[in-house]
Formats: C-alpha cells, structure tokens, sequence
C-alpha cells in the first residue's frame, strides 16, 4: 500500500515537471522569435537610415555645386564649380548623349575636376562634329544632370563668313582720272569655265555700290595705262579669287566716274 503510495507521488512529480518544462518552452520560442524580429527591423531600419544618408549627401554635394553648360557656334562649354559637399581628390567629368553623330566615339566631353579642402573649379571646352545631340548626361563622382539637346550645325569657313571684299579707286591726272576697280572673293568652284562665270557676275558692281566705295585722289605724275589682272590660287577644294581691273575715263567730276565705271564693268 505503502509502495504504491510512493509510485503514485513520483508519477505525480514526473508529471509536474514535464509541464513545467513544456511551460517554460512555450514561453521561450515567442520571446526568441521576438527578438529575431527586432533585429530584421533594426537592419531594415539601417539600411533606410543609409540611404537616406546618401541622398542628404547627393543633395547637399548638388547644393553646392554649380554647373553651366553652354553651346557655342560648333564648341561645346562646361564649367563646374565645387563650394562643399565632395571629398578631395580627382573626379573624371564626362559628358555623353545616347544619341549622337556616328563619327563620335567615345563621350562628347571629358576632363577632370581637382577638388582641394572641399573646393574645386574647372572650364572644358571641345569641338563637335557636325549633328543632332540629344538625351545627354554630365556626371562627375556621384553628381549627375541631364543636358539639354542641341545640334551642331556646318561651321564656315572663315573665307566663307568673310564678305566680298570690293576697292574702287580713282586718281585725278590732269583731265582724265585712272580708276581701280578690285574684287576679291572666295569660290566653292574650281572649274575654269563656272570661274569665268562667277567672276564676270561679281564684278558687276551696281551704281550705289561703286558710288559708296569710291575714293578719289590727285596724282601729277601716274601713269594712264589699262590693264587686267585676274589670279585664282586653289587650295582645299576653293579657290581665291583676287580680280583687278585699271582704266582711263576721260572725266575728273565724280558723278561722271561713277557712270564710266559701271558702264565699263
């Protein structure tokens, strides 16, 4: 009876600590499932704070940096001028568009930026191809701006800009006046005949223009003589064109010059 007492208790007893133990596991497995949350939220929480710390620094690098891009005639012109916000050292400044004239290789604009105790400047300049450039970028470290389109259109030459240049010129000689008159100008054209041509056409000068560009002078001692002279140099497939043309009119009053020299041209 006594035994059986006695088993009876430590079946009892047996039983107290299973539940116990079960208890205590129970408890246990939420608690450490938790803190594994707790911890996936702070490295999560990290991660946010990181990039929120990495845009406040894109935005104060942007913030004080100053950048100006310019467009000039076939050259393209960047100045960048650093205040604060970037680390010293080199930064490779590049300028590229997704769309640019086949001939491109390579990016549009390159150079490097110096920054030094937080301050850096610097002016590139380069010259562009003929075309249409479009979706551009400039970037330099973690900086970067869209570029607006633009097109590079043929450069003339600078013969081709300068204008036709005309001299006319009379000097007085007793009763009769020796008169210069002088052409020059530059010709996509190297034929021989479409040369004849073109000179023919440009020195035909029109009564306002001959009157506007006389000039008239006394000499005692020139000599009344007519002569031409046209040279033509070649070079570069164009040709420069310098006509000359001396003759006499039987006249010293101005209005009179003037005619002579047109009818005679």
């Amino acid at each position: 009876m006594e035994s059986n007492h006695i088993t009876t208790n430590k079946l009892l007893a047996s039983t107290i600590i299973a539940v116990l133990a079960l208890s205590i596991l129970s408890l246990n497995v939420p608690a450490l499932s938790q803190d594994e949350g707790n911890g996936d939220d702070e490295e999560e929480e990290n991660g946010e704070e990181t990039e929120e710390e990495d845009e406040e620094e894109q935005e104060e690098a942007e913030a004080s940096t100053e950048v100006k891009v310019e467009v000039d005639g076939n050259e393209l012109e960047v100045e960048i001028e650093v205040e604060s916000g970037l680390e010293d050292g080199e930064y490779e400044i590049v300028v590229d568009c997704e769309n640019k004239p086949e001939a491109v290789e390579g990016p549009v604009l390159s150079g490097t930026l110096i920054v030094e105790d937080g301050k850096g400047e610097v002016k590139l300049e380069a010259e562009l191809v003929t075309g249409e450039y479009s979706n551009c970028t400039l970037t330099f470290g973690e900086f970067s701006q869209e570029v607006a389109g633009f097109t590079i259109m043929a450069e003339e030459t600078a013969a081709e800009e300068a204008e036709e240049e005309s001299e006319v010129e009379a000097t007085i000689v007793g009763t009769s006046s020796l008169v210069k008159v002088k052409v020059e100008f530059t010709s996509s054209s190297t034929d021989k005949e479409s040369l004849i041509q073109e000179i023919l056409a440009k020195v035909r000068l029109d009564e306002e223009t001959i009157s506007n560009a006389l000039e008239i002078e006394t000499e005692e001692d020139e000599e009344l003589e007519e002569k031409l002279k046209v040279k033509v140099e070649i070079e570069d497939g164009k040709a420069e064109v310098e006509f000359e043309y001396r003759f006499v009119v039987d006249s010293t009053d101005r209005e009179s010059i003037v005619t002579a020299i047109v009818n005679k041209l």
